[in-house]
């Protein structure tokens, strides 16, 4: 069990929940440090958001507000089911299409790049063509 994205015409992509949430992390890590931190804060801690970080956020989003946005829209679409928008594909897609996750360690990869790549293939598909991606 797990994330599988789907949208009609398109081969199926399925990841594991904790596989999915790693990369979240280090996606929002790829795009700021402090901001993969506060995401990674808020997805393991099932807590609100404190005024604090939501500050923070604001703050690290200065100047990128729109990459932010695309990424915020990722981050916190709940990964059990549902559906992304066409607008909101192409808001992710113009967020992730420039953005690569660096390897930490030689050997370390985790898919994280591939899941990159999924994402990015499904969302541009997606928004060009106007479907719906749905979580399953």
């Amino acid at each position: 069990m797990g994330v599988m994205l789907t949208a009609p015409g398109m081969k199926t992509h399925q990841f594991t929940y904790i596989q999915n949430s790693m990369f979240l992390v280090k996606l929002a890590e790829t795009f700021d440090k402090r901001y993969g931190e506060i995401v990674k804060w808020w997805i393991y801690e099932d807590k609100p958001m404190t005024e604090k970080f939501a500050n923070e956020v604001l703050e690290i989003a200065k100047g990128r507000e729109q990459q932010e946005n695309g990424l915020s829209i990722l981050i916190k679409h709940s990964d059990v089911c549902g559906y992304l928008e066409a607008g909101e594909c192409e808001q992710i897609y113009e967020a992730i299409k420039d953005m690569h996750i660096p390897k930490e360690k030689d050997i370390e990869d985790g898919g994280f790049e591939y899941m990159l790549d999924c994402w990015r293939y499904m969302t541009k598909y997606c928004s060009e063509n106007k479907q719906r991606l749905e979580y399953r």
